[in-house]
């Protein structure tokens, strides 16, 4: 999946193509794929929160990491959801 500006597309369609309505409603209508403003609130309430434990994750099931890593490995898991709309 490749992710794209719609808006930029249905700017650039407008500039060469003189796009028409229907088109636009067409691109308007799909999902967001990836929702960079989710992610990055996602990101905060979790950099936020009680991460650790001292000897147990709350996120991730591995008792033998320590919270650097934890908050590495939930951040990845974060980004890579995407957070869909």
């Amino acid at each position: 999946m490749r992710l794209i500006n719609a808006e930029k597309l249905i700017e650039d369609m407008r500039k060469n193509m003189g796009i028409l309505e229907e088109v636009e409603e067409v691109i308007n209508a799909q999902p967001t794929a990836y929702d960079l403003d989710k992610v990055i609130e996602e990101l905060d309430k979790f950099a936020h929160s009680d991460i650790c434990h001292r000897n147990h994750c709350r996120y991730i099931n591995a008792d033998d990491i320590d919270c650097e890593n934890c908050g590495a490995l939930c951040a990845l898991e974060i980004v890579k959801r995407g957070v869909t709309a």
